[in-house]
């Protein structure tokens, strides 16, 4: 065979057949080693285990994999109850706040009874992002116009105006209005308590 390249297809071709027939003669030579663009590597030795430490491996990765896919299982059903269980508790937070807010309004309105709220329909009264109340002047003039005896009538408070108790009067004599041996009798009395 010549040495001669006729074209660069040949010299290619060429090329790439040299370099295998050294690689494949290189293996031959030093089968623990690799040859790779003309570096000579060694490989590492290869290990083989036996088929039952295999399938006790396979049985292990495979109850790992069954132990994470359940715990990731109830991280998600745990994550679903958390995020119902807190938007219960912020409907109940918002629904307290509206009643507060509609309890304020009604004593301003002039309702006797905050407690006749509860025959109004509250669907319409809503808790705006800012955290203020809306609705809730149009629900007491709808009320107030469908049941005028629950309010008080124009210029009277709605709360009623409640008069102290009188003083006792005390049935303790002064002091210094006291007879000299009337105050002493008192005050060994007072002294053998202590």
């Amino acid at each position: 065979m010549s040495d001669e390249v006729n074209t660069p297809e040949d010299a290619t071709e060429n090329a790439i057949s040299t370099r295998h027939a050294a690689k494949r003669e290189a293996k031959s030579v030093a089968p623990n080693y690799v040859v790779d663009n003309d570096k000579t590597q060694p490989i590492a030795s290869k290990e083989t285990f036996s088929r039952e430490y295999v399938s006790e491996l396979r049985e292990e990765n495979k109850s790992w994999k069954q132990k994470y896919e359940k715990t990731l299982a109830n991280l998600v059903q745990a994550k679903e109850e958390a995020q119902t269980s807190l938007s219960q508790f912020q409907q109940k937070a918002e629904e307290r706040i509206i009643q507060a807010e509609l309890k304020t309004h009604a004593l301003q309105a002039g309702l006797i009874d905050v407690d006749d709220l509860k025959l109004a329909d509250l669907s319409s009264v809503k808790l705006n992002d800012a955290g203020c109340v809306e609705g809730a002047q149009q629900l007491l003039e709808a009320l107030k116009a469908a049941k005028p005896y629950l309010f008080a009538p124009e210029g009277k408070s709605s709360s009623y105006a409640q008069t102290p108790p009188t003083p006792k009067p005390s049935n303790i004599e002064p002091v210094k209005d006291l007879p000299r041996d009337a105050y002493e009798r008192r005050k060994a009395i007072y002294l053998r308590a202590l």
